[in-house]
C-alpha cells in the first residue's frame, strides 16, 4: 500500500454567449493517493469564488482546467 498528499489546483474561466471572457477562479484540493491495487473514486464538493458582478448573470460557456501533478510510482 502505498500513500502520498497531492495537493490540485482546479482553475475555472467563464465566458458570455459571444464567448467574451467574464471571469476566473481557482481552488485548491487536496487529495491523498491511496494505491492498494484500485483506484479509489472521491467526489469532493468544491466552492469557487468569483466575486460579486452583474455580468455573471450572462454566463454561458464554463472551461475547466485541473493541474498535472507528480504523483509517486509504487516501489
Amino acid at each position: 500500500m502505498q500513500y502520498a498528499k497531492v495537493d490540485y489546483w482546479i482553475s475555472l474561466a467563464v465566458f458570455d454567449d459571444k464567448l467574451r471572457f467574464l471571469g476566473a477562479a481557482t481552488h485548491k484540493e487536496a487529495i491523498q493517493y491511496v494505491r492498494a491495487g484500485a483506484i479509489p473514486t472521491r467526489l469532493p464538493k468544491l466552492s469557487f469564488d468569483f466575486g460579486i458582478s452583474k455580468t455573471y448573470k450572462s454566463v454561458a460557456r464554463l472551461a475547466v482546467a485541473i493541474s498535472d501533478r507528480e504523483v509517486p510510482k509504487p516501489g
